[in-house]
C-alpha cells in the first residue's frame, strides 16, 4: 500500500462510522487483530515498510488516527471499542507488554474499552487453547488502567463472573458460546442466582435454565 492508500483507509473508517451513526447503531468496535489490515500495520512481523506508517510505531500512528476520526463521528455518547491481538504469539511479534502500553494511548484518544484477543497473524503458530487462555492479555491491559474485555473459551457463567470479580477484566465477551446457545445470558442468570435480572414472566421462568425440571425458587 502507498502512503496515500493508508490515508484513504483512515478516511474510509471515518465514513463507515458516519454511516453507523446514521443507521442508528449504539457504538462501534474497530477490529485491529487476527491478521486483518490494522493488525498487519501494528505487527512488526508484517509491517516492514518505511515512511510515516512504517514499523510498530507507524502502525500505532495509523490506528490512533483512525480512532480520532471515528471518535469525532461518534461524538461523546456512543462507545468506541478496539479489538486487539494482545500478542502475536510468535517470535519477534507484538507482546502483551507493548499492547498494554499502547492501550493507554488508545484510552487517551477516546477508546472506551479494549477487546483483548491474541494471535491470528502467523500461520502454524502452536499454542494450546484452554479455558480462559487469552485472559492474561485482558488482565495486563486492565492493570495499565484501561477498561478491558476478556475472551477465549469462557463458557461457564461462574468462570465469567469470577473474571470480573477478581479484576482480570471489566467485561467478558462471548462469541461461539452465544452462537451455540443464544439464551446463554438467561441461563447464566439462573446459574448465578440472578433470576431478578430477567424480564421473563414468572410462570415461564422455569423454562429458562438448563435444569428446567429441577425445583426453582421463584419468589
Amino acid at each position: 500500500m502507498s502512503d496515500a492508500e493508508i490515508e484513504r483507509v483512515i478516511a474510509d473508517f471515518a465514513a463507515a462510522a458516519r454511516r453507523a451513526v446514521a443507521a442508528g447503531f449504539d457504538g462501534v468496535e474497530l477490529h485491529a487483530g487476527h491478521g486483518y489490515l490494522l493488525h498487519e500495520l501494528l505487527s512488526p512481523l508484517t509491517n516492514t515498510r518505511g515512511g510515516p506508517w512504517g514499523g510498530r510505531a507507524g502502525g500505532e500512528r495509523a490506528l490512533l488516527a483512525i480512532v480520532a476520526e471515528v471518535r469525532a463521528e461518534l461524538g461523546e455518547d456512543r462507545p468506541l471499542l478496539v479489538r486487539l491481538s494482545t500478542s502475536d504469539v510468535a517470535p519477534g511479534g507484538t507482546t502483551v507488554e507493548q499492547t498494554a502500553a499502547f492501550a493507554v494511548r488508545l484510552r487517551s484518544a477516546g477508546v472506551d474499552l479494549v477487546d483483548c484477543s491474541a494471535g491470528g497473524l502467523e500461520p502454524g503458530v502452536e499454542y494450546a487453547p484452554a479455558r480462559g487462555y487469552q485472559v492474561p492479555g485482558a488482565a495486563a491491559v486492565r492493570a495499565a488502567g484501561v477498561p478491558s474485555g476478556a475472551v477465549g473459551l469462557i463458557t461457564d457463567p461462574a468462570h465469567a463472573a469470577a473474571l470480573v470479580a477478581d479484576g482480570s477484566a471489566d467485561v467478558v465477551l462471548l462469541g461461539r458460546a452465544m452462537l451455540r446457545n443464544p439464551h446463554w445470558a438467561r441461563h447464566a442468570a439462573h446459574a448465578l442466582g440472578r433470576t431478578d435480572a430477567l424480564d421473563v414472566p414468572i410462570p415461564y421462568l422455569r423454562a429458562w435454565h438448563p435444569g428446567a425440571l429441577e425445583p426453582l425458587e421463584l419468589m
